[in-house]
């Protein structure tokens, strides 16, 4: 970002007042402006190469993790340690810690365990009032047509379902379906952008998005939602 030169001033010059004037009346302050633009811009280069390389980190952790394999959980025992991933319950999941008995963790239960979304949002089909599983984290919970009830849907407290932060759950409400009441248990849901807090309907038609913020706070938006 450029920076305006200030201009030079010549104590003899007969103009010597009014070039003063103008220095500090026009000319240093664009300049302070313009070093100020240019010191956020450095700044928000900074954060966003701390993201970026946070990110990679991330992505790099989860490469390795993947490339060590270690198949369908449900066959495992004993001990596993980190890099490791498995297959369970038709996701792949990322281990998280260490584990000294893999069979007492299972993934989608245990937070030890976080899903890998392989650039599609499994579905969820529910006909009946329904709280959310850890396995549902990344997917989308559909209430069907066929069933024009109205039907409740629950986010679990954390201290029942440690959902990590970040997770997404996507609600969608089909054509003709009941009614949807998205409500949860003792923590914060805050609706998107009134900020005020909880339970929310979904009309059919209607998609909601839930994202875990903080590990009792929720924040939800959508179309069909008030």
């Amino acid at each position: 970002m450029p920076i305006s030169a200030l201009p030079a001033l010549d104590r003899t010059s007969a103009s010597f007042k009014t070039d003063l004037d103008a220095y500090f009346l026009t000319a240093l302050p664009i300049f302070s402006a313009e070093a100020e633009a240019a010191r956020l811009a450095i700044v928000a280069s900074e954060v966003a190469s701390a993201a970026s390389a946070a990110t990679a980190v991330a992505i790099a952790d989860a490469s390795i993790a993947a490339s060590n394999y270690k198949g369908d959980w449900s066959l495992l025992t004993g001990a596993l340690n980190k890099p490791a991933s498995v297959s369970y319950a038709g996701t792949f999941w990322v281990l998280g810690a260490d584990l000294a008995n893999v069979t007492a963790a299972v993934p989608g239960v245990s937070a030890s365990w976080v899903p890998i979304i392989m650039g599609s949002i499994p579905q969820n089909s529910k006909s009946a009032a329904y709280t959310t599983a850890l396995t549902d984290a990344g997917k989308h919970i559909l209430h069907p047509s066929a069933d024009t009830t109205a039907r409740t849907i629950t986010i679990p407290a954390n201290s029942a379902v440690p959902y990590p932060i970040g997770t997404v759950l996507t609600i969608i409400n089909q054509n003709g379906a009941g009614i949807i009441t998205l409500s949860i248990t003792s923590d914060v849901m805050r609706w998107s952008p009134s900020g005020t807090t909880g339970s929310r309907s979904l009309a059919a038609n209607g998609i909601a998005t839930l994202v875990k913020l903080t590990a009792t706070e929720w924040i939800i938006n959508g179309m069909g939602l008030s």
